[in-house]
């Protein structure tokens, strides 16, 4: 298991198996192989992505998030957790045919056109000698665009990267309005309700702050990093394969970074 550390638990009262894989650094993107049990033909999932890094204003965009149930399993299964670098998009996260995109990185003032950048969801923006400039789109499915920076000048006020479950705000037009960072969503896979993929808020005249790991948070604007991601899987603990499901999703196979 290269950069990444495992644990394993076993809901018995409800019949399903929790595993969860956290990387043992969160600058490197963790990568492992799970072998599906004798059994098991399917899984439900969650799958994060590591967050984007705040910019010099606008905030790092969350990693994209996709969750689902049924997803057919056999063999040997490749997974990945995203991390959540300084100065870049986050890592991309997968597990079998599904990969969540890494976060957009936020905008920097005057440096190339200030935009925040794409991706599981969208940095936000910075400004651009004179004018605000936008944030970067989320991928479908995954998370929403970030925020526009504020205004053009060098005090400008970062916008806010966009989370899971909505999109970052724009940067205000005086001092100290930074824009907040998108919302996550919400999951219980895990048997806790717990919220994934926020996006890091934009920056005025203070660092916001580094994502929060395992979650795939975008980082602050003021070069926070961003949030590592997380993967988890749910599965029926075989031989029993007759109780489904007063639990949510079931028993899990949890992989984070």
């Amino acid at each position: 298991m290269a950069g990444l550390t495992k644990t394993t638990d076993t809901i018995t009262s409800a019949g399903y198996t929790i595993v969860k894989w956290v990387c043992s650094t969160t600058t490197t993107t963790g990568t492992d192989t799970w072998t599906t049990p004798s059994g098991v033909s399917t899984v439900d999932y969650l799958v994060v992505a590591g967050g984007g890094a705040g910019g010099s204003v606008g905030g790092g965009g969350a990693g994209g998030m996709l969750t689902a149930a049924s997803l057919a399993v056999s063999g040997s299964i490749s997974v990945q957790v995203g991390n959540g670098p300084a100065a870049a998009n986050g890592g991309d996260s997968i597990f079998s045919t599904i990969t969540s995109t890494g976060g957009g990185k936020g905008g920097v003032i005057d440096s190339g056109s200030g935009l925040g950048q794409d991706g599981g969801s969208g940095g936000g923006g910075a400004s651009n000698y004179g004018s605000a400039a936008a944030g970067g789109a989320g991928t479908a499915g995954q998370g929403y665009a970030g925020g526009y920076g504020g205004d053009g000048g060098y005090t400008s006020n970062g916008g806010g990267g966009g989370g899971a479950g909505g999109v970052g705000a724009a940067g205000g037009y005086g001092e100290n309005l930074p824009g907040a960072g998108g919302i996550g969503a919400a999951s219980s896979i895990t048997g806790a309700a717990v919220t994934y993929a926020a996006g890091g808020r934009g920056m005025s005249s203070s660092s916001t702050g580094d994502g929060t790991n395992h979650i795939g948070n975008g980082g602050g604007g003021g070069y926070g990093a961003g949030g590592s991601g997380v993967v988890v899987i749910i599965y029926l603990t075989p031989p029993d394969i007759t109780y489904r499901t007063s639990v949510g999703f079931g028993s899990a196979n949890m992989m984070m970074c």
